[in-house]
């Protein structure tokens, strides 16, 4: 089963964006998380079409498994 850390956050228009990691280290927890995210604002590290990311809109980590064929 592959573990993906999902970070969602809002840009200027208020629309969600999604960077996805995979195989984030065991154990995580938010308060890691936040500030990471929080500088990823800051810096203006990512653009999505020429907008600004804004404020964090949620974390998670997802568990996802392929189906056999």
């Amino acid at each position: 089963m592959e573990r993906t850390l999902k970070l969602y956050f809002k840009d200027e228009h208020n629309k969600y964006r999604k960077i996805a990691i995979q195989k984030p280290k065991d154990n995580l927890k938010a308060s890691e998380v936040r500030p990471i995210m929080e500088q990823i604002i800051t810096d203006e590290a990512f653009l999505n079409r020429n907008n600004k990311l804004k404020a964090i809109g949620g974390m998670k980590i997802a568990y996802e498994e392929n189906l056999p064929e």
